[in-house]
């Protein structure tokens, strides 16, 4: 079963860096309510990662679906086309991937502030 943390904004607001901590404790996401409504949904990098990977697996399957109805209905793509359409959205997810990668200069300002 799926379990995630609630917190309200006001809460999260005034104590994010005690929420993050928490967060990065117990491996679970954070719901943020406001005004007792859903407002935000805070995850770690983890299932984050995750959610991109599910998104991608979607928009998959729903250029295929897509494919089979044009398809269908006598029309479609060449190959070409469709190869250009793959490649896209590999490169959207490695661009996707490489900005949750920590840069060479965020590593080196992270260890440079565990030392001091």
């Amino acid at each position: 079963m799926f379990q995630e943390d609630t917190t309200n904004y006001d809460e999260l607001s005034s104590d994010f860096k005690g929420q993050l901590n928490r967060m990065s404790k117990t491996k679970r996401p954070t719901v943020v309510l406001r005004k007792g409504k859903l407002a935000a949904a805070v995850l770690g990098p983890s299932d984050y990662r995750i959610f991109l990977e599910a998104c991608e697996r979607r928009d998959v399957l729903n250029a295929i679906e897509q494919g089979r109805r044009e398809f269908a209905a006598g029309g479609g793509r060449t190959v070409d086309e469709f190869e250009r359409r793959i490649r896209s959205l590999v490169k959207k997810r490695e661009a996707t991937s490489k900005s949750l990668a920590p840069t060479p200069a965020q590593n080196s300002s992270r260890r440079k502030t565990r030392r001091a």
